[in-house]
């Protein structure tokens, strides 16, 4: 379905397509002929007061919906009358939709990722969670589990300007999952890559720690992620492992690794692990139906998870699992059969992911029968009923693009496992140096809401190529 866009705020154009896709998530939204629809903006802002004017219609004579919105206290320095003319733009055009299609959304006109910075940023002007659904119309159920995650956050999204975390990105996986777009290759094609890739990443790595005893940084988390980083040998992943410990980890620094499939998981590496002072792991499943995972191409079982699990639960007192609302073929029968069984293994933690069919996913190419949204929406509410039955709580939570039914991805917690680091990337309180192909750095500042970001290239063999450039725009980051 293409719509042609008319609007005198082109600035706005990427914010204003991605309100259309939550309605109509395969449109293609153009400034020419041809197109099936024409949906067309009026804006007029004069002294802190805005009018938006949306118009949707088929042959630009017969007008199907129209709809205007006058916001008013638009206003403050550049940046906020920004970000306030850009929402007020949205929120219009998401009311046109609303009352054209006769859906309301479960997250509202709200499309970044994170919302819970929403809800900060309410709270610090005055305001209240439940301005979420007033303002913005989040459901009443979307804006409990945000208030439930701001409680149990309290006190852990503070910035500390010496404190860093550390991000170390493996970028390989045994076999590719079809629903990943991440930067990450088939570690048998790239098999010849493994070690001067561990080559490259020591050198980043011992770069960084030098950098960070410079500025007078304080390690808080490191995390080792992926791609999957137990797809290394035993020796290379040993190497690693000691490593990291010896660059970064000390006493008191939250140590967290995605062993993430059972298929690369060996009794070598859970050792190489808790040497290292490794205090978490994960052990992702997605789902726990062996035709599920073989139709989504995870060379495994879940009698192997079931194993893994076991063999990691003696070594390590944290063990966080993934799963997957709407994988292709599953229905909520299914999926409350794999909460079921990750029920019997009692992880510390639990994220509940909504599939998102994203541009890089061989997934996205291939005809495959998913669930609907609304089966989607009963599998979300089987593992709310899952959480709270077990005793977890939410503690951060994120969306992307292209998520089946506009839902989200949650991180639930037992009492006294919260994974700081997860809580630091999604909330943008705390600097992070990442390291390895196509990982990105961040840099946090103090006031202003102002976060530079510096990105290492994500093919892996110009990684290796160019590490002593992504040393120095590492320099630049964290220095200027």
């Amino acid at each position: 379905m293409r719509f042609l866009l008319k609007t005198d705020c082109l600035g706005f154009r990427s914010d204003i397509c991605d309100v259309v896709r939550l309605f109509y998530p395969d449109a293609e939204i153009t400034l020419e002929d041809p197109y099936d629809f024409i949906i067309e903006h009026i804006c007029i802002y004069e002294n802190g007061t805005q009018t938006d004017t949306w118009t949707l219609s088929e042959d630009g004579v017969g007008v199907l919906r129209r709809n205007t919105r006058v916001s008013r206290g638009v206003e403050g320095d550049a940046l906020t009358v920004k970000r306030l003319r850009k929402r007020a733009v949205k929120m219009a055009l998401y009311e046109l939709l609303k009352a054209h299609t006769g859906r309301r959304l479960p997250w509202g006109s709200l499309t970044g990722i994170r919302p819970t910075a929403v809800a900060y940023e309410l709270m610090e002007h005055g305001g209240q969670i439940e301005d979420l659904t007033r303002i913005f119309d989040v459901s009443e159920e979307k804006t409990e589990i945000v208030r439930r995650i701001l409680r149990l956050q309290r006190g852990l999204v503070e910035y500390e300007d010496d404190a860093l975390d550390v991000y170390i990105g493996i970028p390989f996986c045994r076999t590719r999952c079809s629903y990943c777009s991440f930067a990450a290759v088939e570690i048998g094609r790239y098999a010849a890559c493994a070690s001067p890739y561990m080559d490259a990443l020591e050198k980043e790595m011992r770069f960084t720690a030098t950098l960070a005893a410079e500025l007078r940084k304080r390690i808080r988390a490191v995390y080792i992620g992926g791609g999957t980083p137990t797809a290394l040998d035993e020796p290379l992943f040993d190497r690693l492992m000691k490593l990291t410990a010896e660059l970064f980890v000390s006493d008191g620094v939250e140590f967290t690794v995605e062993a993430g499939r059972p298929d690369t998981i060996t009794a070598g590496k859970l050792t190489s692990m808790r040497a290292a002072g490794v205090g978490r792991v994960s052990i992702n499943p997605q789902t726990m139906n062996d035709a599920t995972l073989a139709r989504v191409g995870r060379a495994h079982t879940a009698e192997d998870i079931c194993r893994c699990f076991v063999a990691a639960r003696e070594l390590f007192p944290v063990i966080n699992m993934d799963l997957i609302a709407g994988l292709p073929g599953e229905n909520a029968g299914d999926f409350a059969a794999t909460l079921k069984a990750v029920g019997e293994l009692a992880p510390d933690n639990l994220t509940v992911h909504t599939l998102a069919l994203k541009k890089g996913s061989a997934l996205r190419q291939r005809e495959e029968a998913y669930p609907p949204a609304d089966e989607v929406e009963r599998m979300l509410a089987l593992a709310a009923d899952f959480t709270v039955e077990n005793g977890y709580e939410p503690y951060y939570l994120y969306r992307q693009k292209y998520m089946t039914g506009n839902f989200e991805n949650v991180g639930y917690t037992r009492p006294g496992a919260v994974c700081r680091y997860n809580i630091d990337i999604m909330e943008e309180t705390t600097s992070i140096a990442a390291l390895g192909a196509g990982a990105i750095s961040k840099r946090v500042y103090p006031t202003g809401g102002r976060i530079e970001r510096s990105p290492d290239l994500r093919d892996v063999r110009l990684y290796i190529d160019g590490v002593d450039e992504m040393n120095e725009r590492k320099r630049r980051l964290f220095t200027d």
